[in-house]
């Protein structure tokens, strides 16, 4: 689950823990090859990259930036 909020820096995500547990995955949208649930972690990140979010809060990491051109897997 997720809110959005439309800001005047743009669309932000609060996204619980979607990101988790390493939101380095979700940075370069490319969780360990080993994960037993990748194709789930890669869906979930999907979902918020797929709205272009100015910035994504996770529940338990400090906030991403997500800028145009990154790695969308």
């Amino acid at each position: 689950m997720a809110v959005l909020v439309d800001t005047d820096e743009g669309l932000v995500a609060i996204a619980g823990d979607t990101l988790g547990p390493d939101p380095a995955w979700f940075a370069t949208m490319d969780p360990p090859a080993g994960l037993s649930e990748r194709v789930a972690h890669l869906r979930a990140f999907r979902r918020p990259r797929d709205l272009a979010p100015a910035l994504v809060i996770p529940g338990h990491n400090p906030p991403t930036r997500v800028e145009s051109g990154d790695a969308a897997g």
